[in-house]
């Protein structure tokens, strides 16, 4: 992974059962000590979806914990799943630290895995995982949250009620569009994200990590995502120095890698007219980086005034392009 942006959700540990002290040492060691994963927010950007620092309601966490002590039977809970709520908070089965009192390592992936719904039997690590991305991701749908793929891993955590941040690392790629209406006004109707592979392939592994790659034997290139149209004024969206005002329409891809002149972006209007964005050259969206592309459509072409490429914390640089009419 190139780069790396954390949403930060306190894995907060820890409350004895049966006492008011902070279960540190001298307290007594068979009594038990849950472990609670509740959401801490940091913002860091404004976005339409509201999601890049942290996991829409409703949505399901998969967490393993590990002994990480020196023992025989290090897996303690094996894909126990949480439901993210208000603030990023998580909830689900009680889990307890073990009586060893040894410390523990917490892993947790969030994603639209299809089929694989239970690892509580293992079949997890080690195992080819496929990712799916929905062709749906308007905010008026969760289709955005379910295509997000986020992975946290939290070493050596230690028997205690301090909080401990469990940092989800975003995984994928992020799209941005500031869309202009331009000369003419044309009503829009749809945008859409082009050619782009929608299954992300990944094998999970405790001890190295692992990154994901656009699967090519699974699923239809080409297919559309549909994302949201709200639209900036060109004033403020010629604004590079802040984001003031600008409307972000989103959607999450697979990393990979897009030729020279494929159509990437789409707008159809009302009156049924197609304006295409193709790229000027090779793109490459690499993980956790996101892409934002001005765009002003006009009645006879759609121009892409700026593509900026940034980590989802960071600006890197930026580019120009222009697009036409689709015949």
């Amino acid at each position: 992974m190139k780069a790396t942006n954390y949403i930060l959700f306190a894995a907060a540990a820890i409350a004895l059962a049966a006492c008011s002290n902070d279960g540190l040492p001298g307290d007594d060691p068979n009594a038990p000590v849950e472990i609670r994963l509740t959401g801490g927010l940091e913002v860091q950007t404004r976005t339409s979806h509201n999601l890049d620092t942290q996991l829409k309601n409703g949505e399901q966490v998969h967490v393993w914990v590990d002994d990480a002590g020196n023992v025989a039977d290090k897996e303690l809970y094996k894909d126990r799943e949480l439901t993210a709520g208000e603030s990023g908070a998580l909830t689900g089965e009680t889990m307890y630290f073990p009586q060893t009192d040894n410390a523990v390592d917490i892993y947790a992936i969030h994603g639209n895995f299809d089929a694989y719904e239970d690892w509580s039997s293992g079949g997890f690590w080690g195992e080819v995982i496929l990712h799916w991305i929905e062709q749906d991701q308007k905010s008026t749908t969760d289709g955005y949250a379910k295509s997000d793929l986020v992975y946290a891993k939290s070493p050596n955590v230690t028997r205690t009620k301090s909080a401990v941040n469990l940092q989800f690392s975003h995984l994928l790629s992020k799209i941005e569009v500031v869309l202009v209406q331009g000369a003419g006004s044309p009503e829009i109707a749809k945008m859409e994200i082009l050619n782009t592979k929608i299954v992300a392939k990944f094998t999970p592994d405790k001890a190295n990590g692992f990154s994901v790659k656009a699967e090519d034997n699974v699923g239809e290139i080409g297919n559309p995502i549909e994302i949201d149209t709200h639209q900036t004024d060109a004033k403020t969206a010629a604004n590079t120095d802040s984001d003031e005002g600008k409307e972000l329409n989103e959607a999450v891809i697979v990393p990979q890698l897009l030729t020279k002149d494929t159509p990437f972006i789409r707008i159809t209007t009302t009156a049924g007219g197609e304006l295409v964005y193709k790229l000027p050259e090779d793109k490459t969206f690499d993980p956790a980086k996101k892409y934002r592309f001005t765009v002003t459509a006009n009645l006879t072409e759609l121009k892409v005034v700026s593509a900026k490429i940034t980590d989802w914390a960071k600006e890197t640089g930026d580019d120009n392009g222009t697009a036409e009419m689709e015949e």
